[in-house]
């Protein structure tokens, strides 16, 4: 069985729509979720659950405090937090995001690709830095 299955989760995601879908397909899936609206949020939430967040799910463009910003944040308090950043906008920003090899989602994508993502980094024992 996957490491993934039932981990605590930090869903980062400026959108209540689409932070409503994502949390709803997530705990379906078994999985806990923590949701935050933007980074300020994020990095109070994270300080509240940091013994059980396993992995952050942040949308990098984002008002107050982007994802990277968040990221950076949060990294500050556990060096090793895992992340997906996912963004439906092509900017310097997410180029710069994958050039540097983070996990990284396309938006518009499939509830099966977000699920398989969440698996293969809470599996992976490398660092993906």
């Amino acid at each position: 069985m996957s490491k993934a299955y039932g981990a605590t989760l930090l869903l980062i995601e400026d959108n209540d729509k689409i932070r409503e879908v994502y949390k709803d397909i997530l705990e379906m899936r078994g999985y806990r979720v923590i949701d935050a609206i933007n980074g300020e949020d994020a990095v109070e939430k994270y300080r509240a659950h940091k013994d059980e967040i396993r992995l952050l799910i942040t949308d990098v463009m984002m008002p107050i405090k982007n994802g990277r910003e968040t990221f950076e944040e949060i990294k500050k308090i556990k060096n090793d937090i895992k992340v997906i950043f996912t963004s439906g906008f092509d900017s310097e920003l997410t180029t710069l995001l994958k050039n540097e090899g983070h996990y990284y989602l396309q938006k518009p994508f499939a509830p099966h690709q977000l699920l398989q993502k969440i698996v293969e980094v809470l599996d992976d024992d490398g660092n993906k830095e």
